[in-house]
């Protein structure tokens, strides 16, 4: 007989989920850390990407469009940056445009949470040559630049986390951002 799986584990895991969800939101690193340090499966939750609304998000990605250093900080110690840092999401950019598989970096970036950016690329590794899934396929450096967002591109380049003559797309035309 094959085994069979509690409706109430789904609704308890969407409670956990909903949880992590505020604490990391609004930023409660204290109620965050308690609730870490009792869950047995912290990696599953860490690792999940799930609809919030309209957007598709990882916790970590949810900490990046917040600015919270601290919870990203929390949330790479409680499981490591290379199994968050690459998880691909969902996000709304001005009310009206949706960008699909973004990372974390684009939801830092895209806000304007520099020193979150900084952190996931110095400490995570996160990959800024990442395309979007949105054709044309970019990374965040042609992105940025298409959508005049000056800002990721001082960013990137004055830190020397994208180099503007080798950062090219991965469409056949392999454009850069010049």
């Amino acid at each position: 007989m094959p085994d069979t799986i509690s409706l109430d584990s789904f609704d308890t895991k969407d409670r956990v989920l909903d949880e992590l969800y505020t604490l990391v939101r609004d930023g409660l690193t204290d109620q965050l850390l308690s609730q870490l340090t009792n869950l047995s499966n912290r990696t599953e939750y860490l690792t999940s990407v799930n609809w919030y609304g309209q957007e598709q998000l990882s916790l970590l990605m949810v900490a990046a469009l917040h600015g919270h250093e601290d919870i990203v900080r929390i949330l790479f110690e409680y499981c490591e940056p290379k199994y968050q840092v690459e998880l691909e999401g969902t996000i709304i950019l001005d009310n009206q445009t949706i960008l699909e598989g973004v990372t974390a970096l684009y939801c830092a970036c895209y806000r304007a949470k520099f020193a979150v950016a900084r952190l996931l690329i110095e400490t995570g590794r996160a990959n800024t040559n990442h395309s979007t899934l949105d054709e044309p396929y970019h990374p965040l450096l042609i992105h940025a630049t298409r959508m005049n967002r000056l800002d990721i591109v001082q960013f990137l380049i004055e830190n020397n986390y994208a180099d503007v003559n080798k950062t090219k797309s991965t469409t056949r035309a392999e454009s850069t951002a010049l």
